[in-house]
């Protein structure tokens, strides 16, 4: 009987040491392959402001293998992955992974994860210059519209202050809009200083184009942001080529 009680409990030891091991594994393979997803986001990445920086489109006209142009960014991956062991085993899992399931897998290459990566590091930059304009503390906008080839009005936002002595002209955003009133571009500013977290009393200069919607003395732009900021805001003409 005591044998017995003895039997079972080495066997119930026995088990949890097993299950232990088999946990520990488990978790390791988990770290193992979270940290092998770092390496890869942070080459992703440099890759992501390499072609940012420079201006450069992402993708091109399919993103199959046989494709003749599958953009930079997968073409820049291919190249790295000759030079890279880190890229090189993260294609050859995929591709491993593909031919046994039949089926597409998740690579962080795809066009969603591309777009991801532009829009994190587009939150982390505008943050940077957002703390640069708090700290200047005043600051003047520089807007100019233009048409697309969709005929889609559109409008870029660009800030000027100075920080450490110097003087930044730093591009925000391009936002479309659907009239291009004086008013209705009013608006717009409003909308794009209180989601940036930019008081408008702090705003010392308006720079446009001559247009009327943006020059008028009455209903244009600048004359109704001056209003609000007490004439405080000196308004400049631009001329874009």
């Amino acid at each position: 009987m005591i044998g017995m009680v003895r039997w079972k409990g080495f066997q119930s030891q026995a088990l949890d040491i097993a299950l232990e091991t088999a946990n520990r594994e488990v978790q390791a393979a988990r770290d193992k392959e979270k940290q092998r997803n770092r390496e890869i986001l942070d080459r992703l990445i440099s890759i992501t402001l390499y072609l940012a920086r420079q201006g450069l489109p992402f993708r091109g006209d399919g993103e199959i293998s046989t494709s003749e142009n599958r953009g930079n960014f997968l073409e820049l991956v291919e190249m790295f992955s000759k030079y890279d062991s880190v890229v090189q085993l993260h294609l050859d899992v995929i591709k491993e992974k593909q031919d046994i399931l039949k089926r597409p897998q998740v690579s962080l290459l795809s066009n969603r994860t591309q777009n991801d990566l532009i829009k994190a590091l587009a939150i982390s930059v505008r943050r940077v210059i957002l703390e640069e304009i708090h700290q200047s503390k005043v600051f003047s906008i520089l807007m100019d519209e233009t048409t697309d080839v969709s005929h889609t009005e559109q409008v870029s936002f660009v800030v000027r202050y100075v920080h450490d002595f110097k003087i930044k002209e730093r591009f925000i955003q391009v936002f479309n809009v659907q009239s291009t009133t004086g008013e209705a571009l009013e608006k717009e500013v409003i909308s794009m200083l209180n989601a940036n977290n930019l008081n408008i009393d702090d705003m010392r200069g308006q720079g446009y184009d001559g247009a009327a919607n943006m020059s008028g003395i009455y209903n244009g732009l600048q004359s109704r942001l001056r209003d609000r900021t007490q004439r405080h805001s000196m308004y400049i003409v631009m001329h874009i080529a």
